[in-house]
């Protein structure tokens, strides 16, 4: 029984850590150069933050959580916090870079 018991408990941490290391090295959905350029093509005013008023209708998955990746509550998004945006949620890159074409 106690070998049964470890022979199971091996294979759920084996199959845990194979999907943890699956996730680990899965890619940012936008290369660091593409959330720099869709980061400066947002900052209309060119201060170095994001701020809701910047960010375009069509970026509605940033603007209804945008509380959740301001990190530091200053009502506004830090490149930093950009950049953890937008390594989760790609559906919205065409407005970002479009909003540089602008």
């Amino acid at each position: 029984m106690r070998q049964q018991v470890q022979n199971e408990n091996r294979a759920s941490f084996e199959t845990k850590a194979a999907e943890s290391l699956r996730r680990a090295r899965k890619q940012p959905l936008m290369t660091p150069q593409e959330s720099t350029d869709a980061f400066l093509a947002l900052d209309r005013n060119r201060d170095g933050f994001l701020s809701r008023s910047e960010l375009p209708p069509e970026m509605v998955i940033l603007r209804s959580q945008f509380d959740k990746y301001d990190t530091d509550h200053d009502h506004r998004l830090s490149y930093s916090e950009f950049a953890n945006y937008t390594d989760v949620v790609p559906d919205e890159r065409g407005s970002a870079e479009r909003a540089g074409h602008e």
